[in-house]
């Protein structure tokens, strides 16, 4: 499977994916705890941020990582200027 048809069979489903770069694997649901961690993160990340031209990034926005691997990590920061509407960030 490949980053774009990996990207095309998950949003046909209703759970949480991330891809090894080989095939899909399964995530845990969240919990309100961890939910509250996360959002502890965003709001220093972004104060932090501001001005500098990178963003922090939550959940939903996945990470391209070694060969096609897709990650989705509680917390990111980009600084490249998307020129696209993708589902991932290269890193």
């Amino acid at each position: 499977m490949t980053r774009d048809q990996f990207f095309n069979w998950a949003q046909a489903r209703e759970g949480r994916y991330e891809f090894d770069g080989f095939q899909p694997i399964a995530m845990n649901s969240g919990t309100l705890n961890h939910s509250q961690i996360a959002q502890n993160l965003y709001f220093p990340l972004r104060s932090r941020l501001q001005g500098t031209g990178c963003r922090p990034l939550g959940p939903d926005a996945g990470v391209a990582t070694i060969g096609d691997a897709v990650r989705y990590p509680d917390a990111l920061v980009t600084c490249t200027k998307s020129k696209e509407q993708t589902d991932w960030c290269s890193v």
